[in-house]
């Protein structure tokens, strides 16, 4: 079969490394979720950042999310936290039946589990993709009033219009055999990204590490 040959960056490659694409493929396949919507989020929400952390300090004083949340952990800044590869909330999280600590949420297998289990949720609500991955990042597809100069477009606009570009390139990292056809497609490969050495795996843990402690002596 023929060679495609894509121009994707190595970091995009780097990205989607085997632990993540086996949780992706794992998840998605259990919910019907399209997977490449998933890596487009991930690229949107942590640049594929594993320990990515954001402080959502608005939560504190949301009664509807605090319910969720184990009176243990609610003085934690990380239970108010979007967490991991997908910015998973704590508290929609417990939603859902988590039963792990906020840092649990960190693993390849929760961030994406639970991200994923989210998306279906939103995709039982909203019909439009558009709908989903507006309602993702701000709790529902809001839009601008009629009388609004931006009438009709989402309050988070931006956020959306970069998760669809983020579609076409993950896309078009992905081995097209990997993807969903038509009957008038023929399969053809795509060149598979190299192989991270050893050495790279090492000093990623390394910053890892030392970015999770860093936060941590932040925090405290």
């Amino acid at each position: 079969m023929p060679i495609v040959k894509v121009n994707i960056s190595k970091d995009t490659q780097k990205m989607f490394d085997e632990k993540l694409e086996a949780a992706i493929k794992k998840y998605t396949k259990k919910w019907s979720v399209d997977e490449f919507l998933v890596r487009a989020i991930i690229l949107q929400e942590s640049m594929g950042k594993p320990l990515a952390i954001r402080l959502e300090n608005h939560l504190k004083k949301a009664s509807w999310y605090s319910r969720w949340i184990p009176k243990k952990y609610r003085t934690e800044d990380y239970a108010y936290c979007s967490m991991g590869y997908m910015q998973v909330l704590y508290g929609v999280a417990r939603s859902y039946g988590f039963k792990g600590t906020p840092h649990d949420l960190l693993t390849e297998d929760n961030s994406i589990r639970f991200g994923v289990r989210h998306l279906y949720q939103l995709s039982k609500r909203y019909r439009s993709t558009n709908d989903i991955i507006s309602a993702y990042n701000q709790g529902s597809p809001r839009r601008f009033p009629k009388d609004h100069k931006l009438s009709g477009k989402y309050r988070n606009q931006n956020y959306v219009t970069s998760v669809l570009k983020n579609i076409e390139k993950v896309t078009r990292s992905i081995p097209v055999e990997s993807q969903p056809s038509t009957p008038q497609e023929s399969a053809v490969e795509v060149s598979q990204p190299e192989q991270r050495s050893w050495i790279s795996e090492l000093v990623l843990r390394i910053q890892q590490a030392l970015s999770l402690f860093a936060l941590v002596l932040y925090i405290w």
